[in-house]
């Protein structure tokens, strides 16, 4: 299979929406390659509180769903948090290790979107940006 170069952009259709939980979404990848970027857009601004907030966690979990690579995260805390605007893609902090970033041909990255409190988002969506070949 022949990939091209540069970032590739992979659409999730939705990662949540009206989650008070937790929603998972799964990419399984095609070919060798490095996260470049994880992205979420929601529909409504994120209220930033710390009791009362979502995170954003994506795992690289391997072939065989046995893997705990943290690749990148996120959060709405009002302290050391991320600001969730309506309709402004917000990029999760990647891991400071680059070979956390790496991922091999059927590799499988989890991302999960998980409420603390009341917190919630009302219809995000998800967007992870890939180097092929690089992994």
């Amino acid at each position: 299979m022949s990939v091209s170069t540069g970032i590739n952009s992979v659409h999730a259709i939705s990662l949540a929406r009206g989650v008070t939980t937790a929603a998972t979404v799964y990419w399984v990848a095609p070919w060798a390659g490095t996260l470049s970027a994880v992205k979420v857009v929601d529909t409504a601004n994120v209220t930033a509180n710390d009791t009362n907030y979502m995170t954003v966690t994506a795992t690289n979990v391997g072939s065989d769903g046995s893997g705990s690579t943290a690749m990148a995260s996120g959060n709405s805390k009002a302290t050391g948090g991320l600001t969730f605007a309506a309709n402004v893609a917000t990029a999760l902090t990647n891991s400071s290790t680059p070979a956390d970033l790496k991922f091999s041909a059927g590799d499988v990255i989890k991302v999960v979107a998980a409420a603390s409190g009341t917190g919630t988002f009302t219809n995000a969506t998800l967007q992870l940006d890939v180097i092929p070949g690089q992994g």
